[in-house]
């Protein structure tokens, strides 16, 4: 579920409950009310839960780290300078579609192999991560050099 499927399905007035993360929630609230739903419409409650499987570190941005984008050959710096800037939209931005859906670390859509390095995370994923793996809509860089299987 997201934003624009959500529109897609408004059909007039109702109510609307919604639970989630905050980041998948906050997309939805921002959909509905794009959408002319009013705020009384709308009923949520919002849930966290810590990383299942994840690698991470809690390090401090890296000033810039060399990604490797494997499988389709593509390496390009990511930019200290913007730490909030994750793989995906690093990805995006050198002209990779990865697959994705929430980009909040919530479906596991953009779920992708770590082949060598390590990732911080922007957001604490409440989707499960493989080992070896990483959600790259809410990762960035963890050292100087990182390769996915992308």
């Amino acid at each position: 579920m997201d934003g624009p499927l959500l529109q897609q399905l408004i059909q007039g007035p109702a109510a609307y409950y919604l639970c989630g993360s905050a980041g998948f929630m906050d997309s939805l609230l921002m959909a509905l009310q794009q959408a002319g739903v009013t705020p009384a419409a709308i009923r949520f409650e919002r849930f966290s839960q810590g990383p299942r499987g994840a690698q991470t570190t809690a390090a401090e941005p890296v000033s810039s780290a060399e990604v490797q984008f494997c499988r389709s050959g593509r390496r390009v710096t990511w930019d200290g300078r913007h730490p909030e800037q994750s793989l995906l939209e690093l990805a995006e931005a050198n002209g990779l579609k990865p697959p994705f859906a929430c980009r909040a670390g919530v479906c596991g859509t953009c779920t992708t192999r770590v082949l060598g390095g390590s990732v911080a995370y922007l957001a604490e994923p409440t989707a499960e991560v493989p080992p070896g793996s990483t959600l790259i809509c809410i990762a960035r860089p963890a050292g100087e050099s990182l390769e996915l299987d992308q």
